[in-house]
């Protein structure tokens, strides 16, 4: 099975926000970079996903048809920022530790959930702790993917919600438009 296609960072957003919270998770999960300098109160947890500025890769269409039909991939590359602080803990070494444990437990939720929902979420990976002394309380861990965003060809239109609606009936030589009213001649 192919999986899903998005068209854009925003719909991976949402469809990743939308299943975090069916699964019952509470902790913030935010959209852009501005949030970065806001990074909040890491004891409920926060997540923050951005695109990265780092170059993404282009290439041929994950998939094939449709309409419209996808004129290239880019597998952009997203920066998925993870805070946490654990229970205050008496012994500074054991609070990091713990603090550790809960950041990368917050990050391996997050990229399960883009492993199994998202599409091409493994290329790009890298994961790392940055500086101890750039957080206030708490750990952060960043993971890095790439996704795959489907540029589609706007030659083509997007049939949302249509019906088939005929306008004009089919109408027998003699007619009538009723099949059963025509009987056909086999020259036999």
């Amino acid at each position: 099975m192919a999986g899903p296609s998005f068209g854009c960072i925003a719909d991976i957003f949402d469809a990743v926000a939308a299943r975090l919270a069916a699964d019952g998770n509470t902790f913030v999960f935010g959209l852009g970079k501005y949030l970065l300098s806001q990074r909040g109160d890491p004891n409920a947890g926060r997540v923050i996903m951005i695109p990265s500025d780092k170059p993404s890769k282009l290439g041929a269409p994950r998939l094939m048809g449709g309409n419209p039909r996808p004129t290239y991939t880019i597998n952009q590359l997203l920066e998925i920022h993870c805070w946490a602080k654990a229970p205050t803990q008496t012994d500074p070494a054991t609070q990091y530790k713990a603090d550790l444990k809960a950041a990368e437990g917050l990050r391996n939720v997050v990229l399960d959930v883009f492993e199994i929902f998202i599409p091409g979420a493994k290329r790009g990976g890298m994961t790392w702790v940055p500086y101890v002394g750039e957080n206030i309380s708490g750990v952060e861990v960043v993971a890095l993917i790439g996704v795959d965003i489907e540029t589609p060809d706007v030659t083509y239109e997007l049939a949302d919600g249509a019906t088939f609606n005929p306008t004009v009936e089919l109408e027998f030589t003699h007619g009538s438009s009723n099949p059963a009213d025509f009987t056909f001649d086999t020259g036999q």
